[in-house]
């Protein structure tokens, strides 16, 4: 590492941005409620272009698993959020309708 000082640097800054990647996973599970952690979610996985489905399947289960939840819970969130018209589902794929009501959702609160 001492003839090789940017590779510690690269690790420095990769230990970082972990660090700040778990700081956000905890925060959002102590601070936020069910569909918070659900939205939080949906953003994280969701292509920067609007309409364009969830790239990795995700069931119900699957994000239950990742948010801390029941599966129960989740499908009652992911029904509400369609009914809402905050995402759509086809075939199984999720897409994120509207980025900015769930973005709302997805803020935690002191």
């Amino acid at each position: 590492m001492e003839e090789n000082p940017h590779i510690a640097w690269s690790l420095l800054a990769e230990l970082a941005r972990r660090l700040r990647e778990a700081d956000s996973k905890i925060r959002g599970l102590a601070l936020l409620d069910v569909p918070g952690r659900v939205a939080k979610l949906l953003l994280d996985f969701a292509p920067a272009s609007p309409g364009q489905p969830i790239e990795k399947p995700l069931t119900h289960q699957t994000i239950a698993h990742m948010i801390g939840a029941s599966r129960e819970t989740v499908s009652r969130t992911i029904r509400d959020f369609q009914n809402r018209g905050y995402i759509r589902v086809e075939r199984r794929r999720i897409a994120v309708a509207n980025r900015a009501a769930l973005k709302e959702l997805a803020q935690a609160r002191p």
